[in-house]
């Protein structure tokens, strides 16, 4: 029975630090922008209220980098993000729109997507799920006197 125990305690230990793994995935964001846009710091809070799992980096995290930049064109702004995906192949989402705001505020939102999709890659996917303990029989009743 205590074996059993045991076994119960290391399952669900092993599902915590998956999880946690999953909640360290650690992410840097490279953005630029012209004057009147949002500045990157407000980009940031923008990605960080929309993620679930994952973090954004330290200055002195390993971390894989998305690149977004803010240019203006005829009709008003153009938002690119760039990252490597899951793959190692290069990766671009982009967003038009007359208002600055809004291509950010939705480039943010892409972003976030991007993320929350490499903590599922990464974080769980790449960590085997913890096997189910073997069946072990129950011990056999007490013996009578």
């Amino acid at each position: 029975m205590r074996g059993l125990a045991l076994l119960a305690v290391l399952g669900i230990t092993m599902g915590a630090a998956r999880i946690a793994r999953a909640q360290d995935v650690s992410v840097r964001l490279d953005y630029s922008g012209p004057e009147g846009c949002p500045s990157a710091a407000a980009f940031q809070r923008e990605v960080e209220t929309r993620l679930d799992r994952g973090r954004i980096a330290g200055s002195v995290d390993l971390a894989r980098t998305y690149r977004v930049t803010a240019e203006p064109t005829a009709g008003g702004l153009r938002v690119t993000l760039e990252f490597t995906d899951h793959d190692g192949s290069h990766a671009t989402r982009e967003v038009t729109s007359a208002s600055c705001d809004e291509a950010v505020n939705a480039m943010a939102l892409i972003t976030a997507l991007a993320i929350e999709a490499r903590v599922a890659r990464e974080g769980v996917a790449a960590q085997p799920l913890p096997k189910e303990p073997p069946s072990v029989p129950p011990p056999p009743p007490p013996e009578s006197p």
